[in-house]
């Protein structure tokens, strides 16, 4: 069985936005941004309700990459639109219809040992990748590879506020890793 770890960025980075969005955007941004770090992409939940105060949509999008043979990445973003209603707008003098609502981004990334489960086979083999992990190859993660999962979300939450237009976009750390 497969052992995960998370970190404290690893956690979840939020991204509050209330606005008018184009509905598809946001979602379709993130998915692209996935596939061109080479993640592969399952969207496990789409939700969409009508509620008394306006439209609601629930998302969420999995998605994970062999680091190497041993790791693998795991993220998940979650979307949750609130209070949504179409609006007309004219943008470069043509009409679209977008949606004002309340936006809650949520970014949520793990590391995943063994995800090929290799060393479950027997008691030695599970112990042997118990010491492994603890005493081995615990710089790997603990330096390089859990870093590098923390840059990839900090890296995808500026891109969705590059792509929402926020005021503090960018970040210090987007040349790490």
């Amino acid at each position: 069985m497969s052992n995960e770890i998370t970190g404290s960025i690893m956690k979840g980075v939020f991204i509050r936005y209330k606005g008018i969005v184009d509905f598809q955007g946001p979602w379709k941004l993130i998915a692209d941004w996935f596939e061109s770090k080479g993640f592969e992409v399952l969207e496990r939940k789409a939700k969409h309700r009508i509620a008394p105060m306006g439209e609601e949509l629930e998302c969420a999008m999995d998605a994970w990459r062999n680091v190497t043979d041993y790791y693998r990445f795991k993220m998940t973003a979650y979307v949750k639109y609130f209070d949504g209603q179409y609006v007309d707008v004219v943008k470069n003098g043509k009409k679209k219809k977008l949606l004002k609502a309340r936006i809650v981004f949520k970014i949520r990334g793990s590391l995943v040992f063994d995800y090929s489960d290799r060393y479950d086979k027997s008691k030695f083999t599970l112990a042997l990748r118990k010491f492994m992990d603890n005493y081995v190859l615990r710089w790997q993660w603990d330096n390089i590879y859990g870093d590098q999962l923390n840059y990839k979300i900090m890296e995808l939450q500026n891109v969705i506020k590059e792509n929402m237009n926020f005021e503090a976009h960018g970040s210090e750390f987007a040349d790490m890793w």
